[in-house]
């Protein structure tokens, strides 16, 4: 996909948040996985979009799909991934299902025990794939780092 030359230097809004083009450039290559990203100053963690897909076996680990593992440890940037991402009270997961196939946005607030979908197609009722889907992979995670994993208490 080609990108228009001053899309680069669009900044676009989503409530409080700013997206730039390096936000969306993971999207519009032609690999289907977005990468994940640890940043110390903020409260969250973006995961790999594939790590979902390996915990509920719908792919395996692979060249192209990667490992779970690996899909964690990309997540950090300290190599420590318990201190690091329990430090992160917010774990963003994107997720692709359902049919028709569509992605959702889902987040996981380990502090608060909670999470959360943001689904553009509202009349597809994503939750019934989705839910299932982001706890299997926030708990493996939480099992990665050595933690128990948790029963979520509710999803808004």
């Amino acid at each position: 996909m080609k990108l228009s030359e001053d899309l680069a230097q669009q900044t676009h809004q989503i409530g409080n948040i700013e997206i730039t083009h390096s936000d969306l450039k993971p999207l519009l290559s032609s690999d289907c996985k977005i990468p994940g990203d640890g940043d110390d100053n903020c409260d969250y963690v973006i995961f790999s979009s594939c790590i979902a897909p390996l915990t509920t076996g719908q792919v395996q680990t692979s060249s192209r799909h990667g490992s779970i593992e690996g899909h964690i440890l990309q997540a950090t940037t300290t190599g420590v991934p318990a201190d690091e991402l329990l430090a992160h009270f917010h774990w963003v997961f994107s997720l692709c299902g359902d049919n028709p196939s569509h992605w959702v946005l889902e987040w996981v607030d380990y502090k608060l025990n909670e999470v959360g979908i943001f689904n553009l197609i509202l009349e597809i009722k994503s939750k019934t794939w989705a839910k299932p889907m982001l706890l299997s992979a926030a708990n493996m995670v939480l099992n990665f780092i050595g933690k128990p994993t948790l029963e979520w208490s509710k999803l808004f």
